[in-house]
């Protein structure tokens, strides 16, 4: 017997009587011998007797020769502690018989209790859901109640939940609850049922949203199906950090697709990275497009032989040109004297290349590698390859033609080959001045050393000696040296 203040008791006998408790007025009502071996209470709190009656009357007319009735008294029996009116009660049980999609009167009834008190359609509507058990339904139905911050009614949430699949009330509610129009959110559901190739959940994907501009799913997808090179699947951590990075400085005002291009150069997870190419701007903070971004990171991925980091290449980048990839990349496999070096040499170079390339501006850096002040020497002898010294000569070494290169001293240019200290060639006091200047001027100051004690100077021949010694007669293997510099030079 129930505690309740008033209520219908079903018995179990060869008869099942309806008995009313009110106050001390009992009355018992007429047998009903079709609904023997059923025992159910069915409460209506605040109601009267006569709409308790009227309600189990409308039940046993609807089912006095089907075995429904149990569930038919459950149902009824949730929806009046849910303060349903009877009226609305009694269509519901209708909906209830007419399908009741595999679902017992006690699972219809706690879809309605989470709903609210005569919320018949939505009952309707989530209990009706193809495919779905009755505990996900329940929790589908609980988590509208609980949180719906788009104000999306429950037609709505229920044809979200056809998109994501049966029973994944958590699915359903992620994409649900993003802040977006009702389009935007279904048009991403369906991307995230089409291919998830990360693996993401659901809520991820909802996550991602927070990063991206409003209803823009196509952010939002390229987000959550980003790959690094190989398409190699990322990580949920590091999407929403290179989402979040993207939110915090995105100074070339690229798009989500563009950063999810440049992330596909490089390994997965690779947000750090991602987001140094992406963000990196030119010589006094000048934009780079997208298109070079890519680039920077495909030259970064192809061939990084000092290990430099991607905020390492950025950092040269910032000293070159705007969407100077080619001519960071250069640099930044430059061999010898490190990052810091290496970034003063580009600082140069971008100040001023002197009509030389960032290749040629290399090749001489790494021919005076060892050189003390080797970036100021570098950009001497781009001054003077740009005043028409040639790059590379051919002098007679014992009879035998051999390239010197281009190098550069504090006021000329060097000639020797790569690598090899002695002999080599230096034309002095050129300030400047190309071989055309030097011929005009009488070709002096050419002085060879041919080891670490004696200079030859090329027209006087006077000794360029620290002690001041007399200059012996100049050897024939020096003269051929000076001879065919002088050739190459155009010197009569």
């Amino acid at each position: 017997m129930s505690v309740y203040p008033l209520d219908t008791v079903l018995h179990v006998g060869a008869h099942v009587q309806v008995r009313t408790d009110i106050g001390n007025n009992n009355r018992t009502y007429s047998p009903v011998p079709f609904v023997r071996d059923h025992a159910v209470t069915l409460r209506a709190a605040g109601a009267s007797a006569h709409h308790a009656l009227t309600t189990l009357r409308h039940v046993i007319a609807h089912v006095a020769a089907v075995p429904q009735f149990n569930a038919c008294v459950a149902l009824a029996d949730a929806l009046y502690r849910a303060h349903w009116s009877m009226a609305v009660v009694n269509l519901c049980i209708d909906d209830f018989l007419l399908n009741a999609n595999g679902l017992t009167g006690a699972d219809w009834g706690a879809i309605a209790t989470a709903l609210g008190a005569n919320r018949r359609a939505d009952t309707v509507a989530i209990a009706r859901l193809p495919g779905w058990n009755a505990a996900s339904l329940l929790l589908l139905a609980q988590a509208h109640t609980a949180n719906n911050p788009n104000n999306f009614p429950v037609p709505l949430w229920v044809a979200i939940a056809n998109i994501v699949g049966a029973n994944y009330p958590n699915r359903t509610a992620a994409f649900a609850r993003i802040g977006w129009k009702y389009s935007a959110i279904t048009t991403l559901a369906q991307n995230y049922v089409a291919a998830n190739p990360n693996n993401f959940t659901a809520a991820d994907w909802a996550a991602l949203t927070a990063d991206v501009p409003a209803h823009d799913h196509a952010a939002a997808t390229a987000l959550a199906r980003i790959s690094g090179t190989g398409a190699a699947a990322w990580n949920f951590v590091s999407a929403q950090a290179l989402a979040q990075a993207r939110t915090a400085a995105n100074p070339n005002n690229l798009t989500v697709v563009e950063w999810v291009a440049i992330a596909a150069e490089l390994p997965a997870n690779a947000h750090a990275d991602t987001t140094a190419f992406a963000t990196t701007r030119g010589r006094g903070a000048a934009l780079w497009n997208g298109v070079s971004a890519v680039a920077l990171a495909q030259a970064f991925q192809a061939g990084n032989p000092n290990h430099f980091t991607g905020a390492e290449w950025k950092a040269i980048a910032g000293l070159l040109a705007a969407n100077a990839h080619a001519d960071t990349a250069t640099f930044a496999r430059a061999n010898g004297g490190g990052h810091a070096a290496i970034v003063t040499l580009a600082t140069r170079f971008g100040a001023n290349a002197r009509g030389a390339t960032a290749a040629q501006w290399i090749a001489v850096a790494i021919r005076m590698v060892a050189r003390p002040n080797r970036d100021a020497l570098t950009e001497n002898a781009m001054t003077y390859l740009q005043a028409g010294w040639p790059d590379s000569v051919q002098i007679n070494v014992n009879g035998v033609p051999t390239a010197w290169h281009l190098e550069a001293s504090n006021d000329g240019v060097v000639y020797r080959q790569t690598g090899v200290a002695n002999p080599h060639i230096t034309v002095h006091a050129l300030n400047g001045n190309g071989p055309n200047w030097w011929r005009s001027h009488g070709a002096g100051d050419l002085h060879v050393r041919t080891n670490a004690l004696w200079d030859f100077t090329a027209r006087q021949f006077d000794p360029f000696l620290a002690h001041g010694a007399v200059a012996p007669a100049v050897p024939p293997a020096v003269q051929a040296m000076i001879d065919s510099f002088c050739q190459a030079l155009h010197v009569p």
